[in-house]
Order: C-alpha cells, then structure tokens, then sequence
C-alpha cells in the first residue's frame, strides 16, 4: 500500500503532538522523584554502600512512577490545544465574560492547560515527599536491621522520621504543595462562573458579594502556610483550614438571612446578566431584528366571531 503525499508527514505530526507532552512530563517527574531519593539518603547520612543494582533499581522505580504520574494527569491534547490557541484571529477575543474580563479562548484553551499542569505538580509534589520519606526512613532503619528482627509486631512509631520537620527537602516540599493549593483555589475563581443556582448558571449575589472575597481571603491564607512551613513554623499553618472553615460557613449563613427572604430583588441584576450572556452565546445580541406586526381583523369578520349562537 502507498500512502498518498501528506498523509505520513500528517500522521507523524499526530504522533508528536501525543507523545511529546506525555514524554517532556516524565522526564521532568523522574528528575523530580530523583532528586528526592538523592536528597533523603544525604538527609539519611546514608554511605557509599550502595551497590549499581540499588542505583539502577532505584532509577527504573522513579523513571516508571513519573510514567504513571504524568500519565494519570496530563491530557496531551488539552496542551496541544493551549499551544495551538496561541494565534487565535481577533474574532475569537472579542467576547470578554462580565466579571473577570477574560475572552471566550480562555476558558476554551488556557484554563483547561493550567488545570491539568496544576494537578500535575501537585500529584508530582505529593509523590517527590512520600519517596524522600520512606527512602530516608529506611536508610535511617538500616543501622536497626538487626534490633528489627527480634521485633514480634509492627510499631507504626517505625514510619516516624527522625528529624522529618526540620528538613529543608520536606519543608520547601510542603510549601510548594500549599502554593500550588493556591493556586488550586486561583483558579477556582474562575469556576464559579459555571455555578448551577437552579434559577440561572453563573455568579449570584453571594457568590461575587461573599464567596469571591472569601476565596481571596483562603488564598492569602494558604500562601501565609506555605511561608510559615517554609521555616519551620507550623503552628501558622493552621490559618489555612480555618479560612476554608470560614468560606464554608459565611455564604450558607448569609444565603438563609438575607438573601432568601429577599432572592427576587437581591438576584435581579444576576438574572440579567445570565439572559445577555446566554443572547450573546446564540448570537441574538446581534443577528436579530425585531418588528412589530399590528393585527388588522376587517369588520365583517369582527361582527361573525361576535354574534352570539
């Protein structure tokens, strides 16, 4: 069978734009896990008694879980779409949303690619500190081998890592984790514009009145973790779920005072603001023109529908 002239430049096109997100991401996530592993056998003042079958084991471990961590987490083609949405004409910018002014390409092309690279890192922080974790608690047992041994039970004090609080790899792990949780709730804002309230699809009162400042509020909060872990101060980390606390709380409440008893006035102007968008999504903004018809009955017809049976 010949192919016909195109078809194999196209297909090997495909075949880029497939594997080559998926690869660039394993790569980055075997380098990632690698380093933990290198750097919890330094935490773990582990010697030069490693044999190359350990080294080689270990690589293949990392090289197949940052395979399966960038597998689970990146859509090649959500980033094959962010790439290629870069030159879009300037019709397809034109259309900018009520309330963060972003243009329809965002929430098509950029906001898609940004959901799945955060998942990405945070799945890849999560596994970088288990890995740094077990690596440099078992070197740290090893010296116990022998003690293990007469062991009758397990003792989950065993997982306990020595020094793990204290340790600049765990640490700055922990602050990026809650960055990227920022993040996570960044973009969250975003979101809200496809919030189901029943009566209309997007923000309401109280999701742009309470929950978006609130939303501010977990963002600051998590950011404040993320320096407070960064040096070893714990304590301040709990700011963090008490601001979720909060904007879990605070709309429910305000919802049942206030708007409730008051939804048609209050939910108005957001009511509106549904009906444009939804005009402007099927092009009745535009393409529409309205006339008015007056009706014309002749008065033979009038008299017949009036003259009683």
């Amino acid at each position: 069978m010949v192919a016909r002239d195109g078809q194999v430049p196209t297909w090997l096109s495909l075949l880029f734009y497939q594997l080559a997100p998926l690869s660039a991401a394993t790569l980055v996530a075997f380098v990632a896990l690698w380093l933990a592993h290198r750097s919890a056998l330094g935490f773990a003042g582990a010697g030069p008694g490693r044999s190359r079958v350990y080294t080689w084991l270990t690589s293949a471990v990392a090289l197949l879980l940052g395979y399966l961590i960038s597998a689970s987490t990146i859509d090649t083609w959500t980033v094959v779409r962010y790439f290629g949405g870069r030159n879009l004409p300037a019709e397809a910018t034109a259309w900018h949303d009520a309330v963060f002014g972003e243009p329809l390409k965002f929430y098509l092309f950029d906001l898609p690619f940004y959901r799945v690279l955060l998942g990405y890192v945070l799945a890849l922080a999560i596994a970088a500190m288990i890995v740094y974790w077990l690596a440099a608690r078992i070197w740290q047992l090893k010296e116990r081998f022998a003690e293990l041994q007469e062991m009758t039970g397990f003792d989950l004090r065993l997982m306990g890592l020595q020094g793990g609080l204290q340790s600049m790899f765990l640490r700055g792990g922990a602050a990026l984790l809650l960055v990227a949780v920022a993040v996570h709730y960044y973009l969250g804002r975003y979101q809200m514009l496809y919030n189901d309230h029943n009566f209309m699809v997007g923000m309401d009162y109280v999701d742009l009145t309470w929950t978006l400042p609130l939303q501010w509020l977990v963002i600051a909060t998590c950011l404040a973790a993320a320096v407070s872990a960064s040096v070893s101060r714990w304590r301040w980390v709990l700011l963090f779920p008490a601001a979720l606390i909060l904007k879990a709380l605070l709309p429910a409440l305000i919802v049942w005072t206030y708007v409730g008893p008051n939804e048609i006035s209050i939910e108005r102007p957001y009511v509106q603001t549904h009906i444009q968008a939804t005009r402007a999504a099927f092009g009745l903004d535009q393409r529409v023109r309205q006339t008015e018809f007056k009706a014309q009955l002749e008065a033979s017809s009038i008299r017949r529908k009036t003259r009683p049976s």
